[in-house]
């Protein structure tokens, strides 16, 4: 999901960004890629503005109302995955349960183990990585595209179980869009178009 690039950039930097195509998050990592020195004045601005950044990225996550949420942001600042930034939270959680805000410190805790299983799902099998990336395609050719590139891990009725069984949501949305997919699996895996 993109998200749009900070508003406290310099405006030379934005002028940078937008003169390399960068519209937002989504764009960006590419953009970093392919010039070194934007990359550069792109990692100068995160250390000048990195309290800021990680202040902004607790509050994103104590306000997260959903795992859906937290792998956005996960996405937006993997910063969040490391160990540093769970010691942040569990010092928050002790401060929580020293005033005595119990449901609060409850969700915390709710929310690091979300943030623990999105670290532990990033080690995904080649099955779940093909998986997901069909999932996500934006649309069905795209998806197509990834069934025929990942044909070997897709082919089997294995991948339609997992498919069935293990990638799931609960937002309307995403309910409809994955029995799309699940459609669209079991035709390509039945050799229709």
């Amino acid at each position: 999901m993109p998200s749009p690039l900070p508003a406290s950039l310099p405006a030379d930097l934005q002028a940078r960004l937008a003169a390399a195509g960068v519209r937002d998050t989504t764009d960006l990592p590419a953009a970093l890629d392919r010039d070194p020195a934007l990359r550069a004045a792109w990692m100068s601005f995160l250390a000048e503005y990195q309290d800021e950044i990680v202040q902004a990225a607790l509050l994103a996550f104590l306000s997260a109302p959903d795992f859906d949420a937290l792998q956005t942001l996960a996405g937006q600042a993997p910063f969040i995955l490391e160990e540093g930034f769970s010691e942040t939270v569990n010092e928050v959680i002790a401060q929580a349960e020293e005033a005595e805000e119990t449901d609060f410190a409850e969700s915390v805790r709710l929310r690091l183990a979300g943030l623990r299983q999105i670290k532990a799902g990033m080690a995904l099998s080649p099955l779940a990585q093909a998986l997901m990336a069909f999932v996500q395609a934006p649309d069905d050719a795209a998806a197509s595209a990834v069934f025929a590139a990942q044909r070997q891990l897709l082919l089997p009725q294995e991948a339609q179980r997992s498919l069935e069984d293990h990638i799931r949501s609960n937002d309307p949305t995403a309910q409809d869009h994955l029995a799309g997919r699940r459609r669209l699996l079991h035709r390509l895996r039945q050799g229709e178009p």
